[in-house]
This record gives structure tokens, C-alpha cells and sequence, in this order.
């Protein structure tokens, strides 16, 4: 389970398709999780909770 996860970064190769996410998991270990082959993107930054980069749901 994904929640409290921190979102440390997302990264676009937009050529290639391809979207790196990179999360700190609630032991404080770098999680990697790597999309290819997207043709679209969205990334809402809502922050309906304030500033924070943690994960609510997954």
C-alpha cells in the first residue's frame, strides 16, 4: 500500500513516452514506478490539503 508514500519526483521523456515517478516509501526507501508508452499526461497539483507531496490513496 502506497499511502503516506512522499513524492519525491516525476520525470517526462516525452519522445520516448516514458514517465518516471519516484516516491520515499514509509521506511524511507527511493521507489521507482516507470510508465511507457503514454500518449497523454495529466498532473493535477490541487493540493486540496495544503503544500505536501504525500500520497493520500493508491
Amino acid at each position: 500500500m502506497m499511502h503516506d508514500w512522499k513524492l519525491i519526483s516525476l520525470m517526462v521523456e516525452w519522445l520516448k513516452g516514458t514517465v518516471r515517478i519516484t516516491f520515499k516509501n514509509s521506511n524511507s526507501e527511493e521507489v521507482f514506478l516507470v510508465a511507457k508508452g503514454f500518449v497523454s499526461l495529466k498532473v493535477p497539483k490541487r493540493e486540496d490539503w495544503g503544500g505536501e507531496c504525500f500520497c493520500k490513496r493508491a
